[in-house]
């Protein structure tokens, strides 16, 4: 036991504690560590000690290795050790960053903060080291570094004020490591932290602190263009372009007074027109239109009474090129040549409400959700498939099949070839609200509801729930939000980012 009074040892058999005053380089021990040989490593004030047993006496060994560092104070002064696979000895110190202590040449390799002898570690006030996968965290008065022993490089981890998924503050005084793996890790006032020992395959994109960054963190809608980047309608940020060949943001905001510029902030939906063009539906800023390569955005007012209560929810391009657009006022219909649009008279599609969301499949039929209801659209007439479901999303799987996510429903399926619609039968889906559905090749689903992201089997109806803790940038997703990418990634935008992710690195856990 170290303490500012010297090592102490409390013998097994219950025997008074026994005192190492003044046998150690310096009486303020602030490490011990056992290493593989049995022995005991002392660090202080003065240096490293080395304690050896020899039948019933110990043997100590001094080592003050940096002694000779120019115009260092306390150079020596030992805060925490560790020991690797091969037996070096890694030692941190006060004020002099860390050094690999080679025990048979009692030589030592410093790595250093700042100065000409920089190596990338963050700070060279140490609190604590601990290994994890061959690599070693070293806790800091200014963060974290990880430093990979085979390379000398750093990696460097320190709190970002808006991102919640950052160290929570960086004065690190305690790193450990449980039997699952996990490392947990006590700040001075920014609490315990965790990193969890099982790398789920999420990653996330969120807005942080960086300059290129996506601009809001609620995320009402994703679509891909025909590069393959992605387009990202935001709740007050406007929209935002990712080029995912240089991960480069791109931001699309409202100008007070620029006619040319989005309508309004708050996006509620986005799509890709035949032609390539993004559609924009916005929350008091009409439905908007941007064409590829230019900077400039033609505005449509769909209700120009109630312009900053209308709302568009939902838009749907048919094979000839009428434009379906549901608002909180109904469903319109335009035509539409290019950019421009002309006004159309809808059809009687007898829906109930306003109509929520539309989805167009494979055979160019379009579904439409009511409040409630469910309908099909060929051509101008629409039928009734159910009276009851409040839908919030379809998708289509590989059978030509359309799945259904609900609101306190779970999900449904209708049958193409038997033209029925199955409900399906989960009590922890019925208490969800399913907003983004995704069909996989292994025909399980992928639901983004308000608790969580769910991975649902309907062949056995089994299911997996993934929250925050296993990588997800948070438990509550967005209504519009999801998208199958063109090389296989799924994507779902919630309140707190996007999370995206290969449906086939998930492994199947039952539930």
């Amino acid at each position: 036991m170290g303490s500012a009074n010297g090592l102490y040892m409390i013998p097994p058999n219950g025997s008074p504690f026994v005192s190492f005053l003044n046998k150690t380089a310096g009486n303020s021990v602030r490490a011990i560590l056992e290493d593989k040989n049995n022995g005991i490593w002392v660090g202080s004030d003065k240096g490293l000690t080395y304690i050896e047993k020899t039948n019933n006496s110990y043997r100590f060994s001094h080592f003050s290795p940096l002694s000779g560092i120019p115009g260092s104070q306390n150079a020596n002064a030992v805060t925490a050790l560790a020991q690797d696979k091969n037996r070096q000895l890694w030692v941190g110190t006060l004020n002099n960053g860390i050094y690999q202590f080679d025990v048979v040449s009692k030589t030592a390799y410093p790595y250093q903060s700042g100065g000409k002898n920089s190596s990338g570690l963050v700070n060279n006030n140490i609190r604590c080291l601990t290994w994890n996968n061959g690599l070693l965290w070293i806790g800091t008065q200014e963060g974290i570094s990880i430093l990979n022993p085979a390379t000398r490089s750093f990696q460097t981890i320190v709190n970002k004020s808006k991102d919640k998924a950052s160290l929570s503050q960086n004065s690190v005084y305690a790193i450990y490591k449980d039997a699952n793996n996990s490392l947990w890790v006590g700040t001075y006032f920014g609490g315990v932290n965790v990193t969890y020992a099982y790398n789920t395959p999420f990653s996330v994109i969120q807005n942080t602190d960086e300059p290129n960054s996506i601009s809001n963190n609620v995320i009402s809608s994703i679509v891909e263009d025909n590069n393959h980047n992605l387009w990202i309608g935001t709740e007050g940020g406007g929209i935002n372009f990712l080029n995912r060949t240089t991960k480069s943001f791109t931001n699309y905001k409202n100008r007070a007074g620029v006619t040319s510029s989005l309508g309004s902030n708050l996006v509620k939906v986005l799509y890709l027109d035949a032609d390539g063009n993004i559609w924009a539906g916005t929350h008091g800023g009409g439905l908007n239109v941007l064409q590829p390569g230019s900077e400039s955005i033609r505005q449509y007012v769909i209700d120009s009474v109630n312009r900053s209560e209308s709302e568009v929810t939902s838009i749907v391009e048919d094979p000839f090129n009428n434009f379906w657009v549901t608002s909180n006022k109904g469903i319109h219909l335009f035509k539409r040549e290019g950019i421009v649009l002309h006004t159309q008279k809808t059809p009687a599609l007898n829906v109930r409400g306003v109509g929520r969301y539309l989805y167009r499949d494979h055979s160019n039929e379009i579904w439409i959700s009511g409040a409630p209801g469910v309908y099909r659209l060929s051509g101008r007439v629409s039928k009734e498939v159910d009276s009851v479901l409040y839908v919030n999303c379809f998708t289509e799987d590989l059978n030509g099949d359309i799945w259904m996510g609900t609101s306190g429903a779970g999900v449904a399926r209708f049958d193409k070839k038997k033209q029925q619609l199955v409900k399906y039968a989960n009590n922890f889906l019925l208490k969800l609200n399913i907003l983004g559905i995704l069909a996989a090749n292994d025909r399980s689903l992928w639901l983004s509801t308000n608790k969580g992201l769910v991975h649902f089997h309907p062949v056995d109806n089994t299911h997996q729930v993934y929250t925050k803790n296993d990588g997800i940038a948070g438990n509550e997703f967005n209504f519009n939000s999801f998208l199958k990418s063109n090389d296989g990634l799924f994507y779902f935008g919630g309140y707190n980012g996007i999370t995206y992710f290969n449906p086939s690195d998930i492994k199947k856990m039952l539930t």
